[in-house]
């Protein structure tokens, strides 16, 4: 069960512990409450605060002086319809799972969630590392559990300790900013594609990338796809989507899950799309 909202203030928040023992409390409320049950209830410094942040984001709602929980709890994949899903599969014949997949990641940026949403299941998840010159996505068919340089930085932004799998990256390149990292990554990746890749002395950054089979050794060449030079039907996507929130969120996430079984790496290099 996750608390989905992409706004990096708002995930902060929802691990707080005062905003768990919150959620907690208000999930066993079948009736409004007043802020003194709040309070008895969760007896947690600046809760007043807490309470306000979380009406702010229409998570709890205050109507009299009286709080009630309205953050939305779905079960289930909105319905969709035979003809949308015959006109998604009739895309999957005609364009790669690549370039669909990051259709669907470009349109979610668009249009992201208005408020936040819990669901009762996994969504799949992209983790991004991307500069002027590169894009290296993860399209992770859950949580982002799979050892790959995306989905270790974005497990460092987050306050909960990392995965065992991570460990031998962790120990490789520890807490390195990720927009440095990137660009030094780059760089190997511009030497791939021109052919001046040379072995050398060996760096943490191209150690990462032989650890998590982005690149081969001997010869040097990348070991995931590369996105190819093509547009974007973005139009073509868009009109299969619902027009309201969170619809168009859940059912862009679906097409994902249509796309990939597992995880999967690949990279772009910016100005072929």
């Amino acid at each position: 069960m996750s608390i989905i909202y992409p706004k990096p203030k708002f995930q902060q928040l929802v691990q707080k512990p005062t905003v768990q023992a919150l959620l907690a409390y208000f999930k066993q409320q079948t009736e409004p409450v007043i802020l003194r049950q709040i309070r008895k209830a969760v007896p947690y410094p600046q809760l007043d605060k807490t309470l306000d942040e979380l009406i702010a984001h229409h998570v709890i709602t205050r109507l009299d002086r009286r709080y009630t929980l309205s953050l939305p709890h779905i079960t289930q994949w909105p319905e969709l319809s035979a003809d949308r899903l015959a006109e998604f599969k009739k895309l999957q014949q005609a364009y790669s799972p690549l370039v669909l997949a990051e259709t669907c990641l470009q349109l979610l940026a668009l249009q992201p969630l208005t408020r936040p949403i819990e669901v009762t299941f996994e969504l799949p998840c992209a983790t991004v590392l991307e500069n002027a010159g590169f894009r290296l996505v993860t399209l992770n068919s859950a949580s982002p559990s799979a050892p790959t340089l995306p989905n270790y930085f974005a497990w460092q932004t987050r306050e909960a300790p990392m995965p065992q799998a991570f460990a031998a990256l962790e120990m490789l390149i520890g807490d390195v900013d990720p927009a440095f990292f990137f660009n030094q990554v780059s760089l190997i990746f511009e030497q791939v594609a021109t052919g001046k890749l040379r072995t050398r002395r060996p760096s943490i950054f191209r150690e990462s990338l032989l650890q998590t089979g982005v690149l081969a050794e001997a010869p040097a060449r990348l070991l995931i796809p590369e996105m190819p030079a093509t547009d974007l039907p973005v139009d073509v996507v868009k009109a299969l989507l619902p027009e309201t929130m969170p619809e168009a969120f859940l059912i862009g996430h679906f097409f994902l899950r249509q796309l990939t079984a597992t995880n999967l790496t690949y990279l772009i290099k910016k100005g072929t799309l």
